[in-house]
């Protein structure tokens, strides 16, 4: 979902090391007037809602997605309830998941975004990891949510 928000950002202020400033998001850039990179995406989706509505990101999201020619599509960074709304309206309860992903020491504290509400979701299609331990541990975690879903083959089982 913040897709837009961070190409927006780049384009707009020239930026051509996008790697770096999503590594340093929370850092005040001379560039931005001492925003962070973080600061700045809200101030662009704000001034998008303003005119274009809070769901102008799903909107975005519901117009490109039929245009990819993956099986699946990850979207990542959401976190308002009426962008979940579109999604599902649009795609249908079957056809949309929901994991989400906790860890020590974060919040949305300096974010716009905030925890989805699970109603709008086939209960069976909502996980919750905690990712508080090593990055191994951390995909083997998501490989068992997507293995449940069906989205993965579980590995063979050796004797």
């Amino acid at each position: 979902m913040s897709r837009p928000l961070k190409q927006g950002i780049l384009s707009i202020f020239d930026i051509q090391n996008p790697v770096e400033m999503e590594k340093n998001k929370d850092d005040p850039q001379e560039v931005f007037g001492d925003k962070t990179f973080r600061q700045m995406q809200i101030i662009l989706y704000n001034m998008l809602a303003e005119e274009l509505g809070e769901n102008i990101l799903s909107s975005i999201a519901c117009n490109r997605i039929p245009k990819l020619l993956s099986q699946y599509i990850i979207i990542s960074d959401s976190g308002k309830d009426s962008e979940v709304q579109d999604l599902v309206h649009t795609f249908g309860k079957e056809k949309c998941f929901l994991l989400q992903i906790e860890r020590p020491g974060y919040s949305f504290d300096k974010d716009i975004r905030e925890w989805i509400n699970t109603k709008y979701f086939i209960s069976s299609y909502t996980a919750k990891i905690n990712n508080k331990y090593d990055l191994e541990l951390y995909h083997a975690q998501i490989r068992k949510v997507l293995v449940a879903w069906g989205m993965l083959k579980s590995p063979l089982k050796e004797n």
